[in-house]
């Protein structure tokens, strides 16, 4: 998920949810927080910040109530968010809503960026002390256009007076922001259906990283930069104007091709667009994109790095894109037909290790093409039901260099965790807890399995 939004996220630590309940709401938000790409396309995207609250008490002065804590301010660095959430403590006070959305306010005047949303998403169990004063703090957000996104945590109807107060702090409509799962014990059984749920609802631009990976596979192309270009693209040739964005991206492709490079970029004339509702225009470009490089910008859409020393011009306006180097498929050229999606040349197989029902990330190892297949190997996911990889590459009249079973049992937790990310989900996986229950000899060519990655030269 990206979009231009500084988000504080506001986690209730309060003791009327007590230890267990707590560690529910935490994991929510890690997880809530992993969904969400600080930079994208190379640009920078969201900033992230982390505020806790229900560690309220009343200060010796005996009116003051102690503030929220900003754990986190304002950064790009998901890496620090999430720790910052890992390390959260359970604190037991009363729920000291009011200070969070305080607390926030000056998160915002001290990091936040002019132009991006703001938003604060509070993650509770919806029993807040002193509503009046909360009240008053939500009127303040309200008048400075910040958004309130709630999750509601607890088996109360809907229509309580504690969640008719909910609903009323939420930003309106209430119903696109605020979600109300119906107990903690709900949350924890189906996490990621209601992370997406909270996603889908209060991400300005949420996306699908499944259906940008299945566009991109069809069409052999993908995006690669937002507002700038490899400093080391030559010769280029503008070409247009044309009406639409749509028509321009695909005639430019076209004119790529025909000239046999492999990156182009779309930009629009503003003045025109202004004045006449269109006119695009693009550029043809010549970069060597070799099927690794390409693999690299499609497994990691967060920073693209350019070939060689070269950086990258920062042009508002102007996208990148880079075309699949038919060329130099190597299984095409050896005449082994393979889908896009199975073919695991120039790309890493991540090799499952563990034993856990759930995804852990430290089960997973990834092995580069070149350890696992090396230059100039046809590695694909191979239905080989029940026979070897060497019998598959023999039927080409190749010659089997490497083969194991495939983890396609647990592919779809490793694709979770990659395009939450925001990296390209793939079906280049090994299972080395299955590896030794059968013979290794030539690098594993002689094992019978229904799925295995094969490499064959």
């Amino acid at each position: 998920m990206h979009g231009n939004q500084d988000l504080v996220v506001a986690v209730d630590g309060s003791g009327s949810v007590q230890q267990s309940g707590f560690d529910i709401l935490k994991q929510f938000a890690e997880t809530v927080v992993s969904r969400y790409q600080t930079k994208y396309y190379g640009r920078k995207r969201d900033k992230i910040g982390i505020c806790q609250f229900g560690n309220g008490e009343v200060m010796p002065d005996g009116k003051t109530i102690s503030p929220a804590i900003n754990v986190k301010p304002l950064t790009f660095s998901k890496e620090d968010v999430l720790a910052a959430v890992q390390g959260l403590e359970f604190k037991k006070g009363f729920t000291n809503m009011a200070q969070a959305f305080a607390t926030a306010e000056d998160m915002f005047t001290q990091g936040s960026r002019k132009g991006a949303q703001q938003a604060v998403m509070v993650i509770s169990d919806g029993k807040p002390s002193f509503a009046w004063e909360t009240s008053g703090q939500v009127q303040q957000l309200d008048d400075k256009s910040i958004m309130r996104y709630f999750v509601v945590v607890n088996e109360e109807p809907g229509d309580t007076d504690a969640m008719k107060q909910m609903k009323a702090w939420a930003s309106r409509p209430w119903e696109s922001n605020l979600v109300h799962v119906p107990g903690l014990e709900t949350l924890h059984g189906a996490e990621e259906m209601w992370v997406q749920k909270a996603i889908s609802h209060f991400c300005p631009k949420a996306y699908s990283p499944g259906v940008r990976e299945k566009f991109e596979h069809a069409n052999e192309v993908q995006k690669v930069y937002s507002g700038g270009y490899c400093s080391s693209t030559t010769d280029w040739v503008e070409h247009g104007p044309w009406e639409d964005r749509k028509t321009a991206w695909r005639k430019c492709k076209a004119l790529t091709l025909e000239k046999g490079y492999q990156i182009f970029d779309l930009t629009p004339d503003n003045y025109a667009r202004h004045y006449y509702g269109g006119q695009w225009y693009c550029w043809t470009g010549k970069l060597d994109v070799s099927p690794t490089l390409y693999d690299e910008w499609f497994q990691d859409k967060s920073d693209p790095q350019c070939p060689g020393d070269g950086g990258h011009w920062i042009i508002d306006q102007y996208d990148t894109y880079a075309i699949y180097p038919r060329d130099e498929v190597v299984c095409t050229s050896m005449g082994i037909p393979v889908a896009s999606a199975d073919d695991c040349s120039g790309k890493d197989v991540w090799h499952f290790s563990g034993t856990s029902m759930n995804f852990v990330a430290a089960e997973w190892v990834k092995e580069n093409y070149d350890s696992w297949g090396g230059t100039g190997t046809c590695s694909s996911l191979v239905y080989t039901s029940g026979k070897t990889c060497k019998d598959h590459c023999t039927s080409f009249g190749k010659t089997c260099h490497r083969g194991q079973q495939a983890a396609v049992d647990r592919a779809d937790q490793l694709n979770y965790w990659l395009q939450g990310n925001g990296k390209a989900g793939t079906k280049c996986t090994a299972d080395d807890t299955k590896h030794d229950e059968q013979t290794t000899e030539e690098n594993g060519c002689l094992q019978t399995h229904d799925y295995q990655v094969c490499a064959c030269k």
